[in-house]
């Protein structure tokens, strides 16, 4: 899939809140950042350079999909 956030959107499989599982894409702030499903309400993401990989628990995406 592609690097940028708003293009992997596009090219995967839209899931609701509802069916969300681990694997999951998981999109914020307008599709500049996006995180990975992990499971138990939790993404896996990189905030920002420089920074570790950090767990978080999902809070108010834009959306969500499923690579194929």
């Amino acid at each position: 899939i592609p690097h940028n956030a708003a293009q992997q959107y596009q090219r995967t499989a839209k899931v609701s809140r509802a069916n969300i599982a681990p694997g999951d894409l998981v999109y914020y702030n307008n599709f500049g950042h996006v995180g990975l499903y992990i499971g138990n309400n939790q993404i896996i993401h990189a905030s920002r350079t420089g920074k570790p990989v950090a767990v978080r628990a999902i809070q108010n995406p834009i959306a969500i999909s499923r690579p194929g």
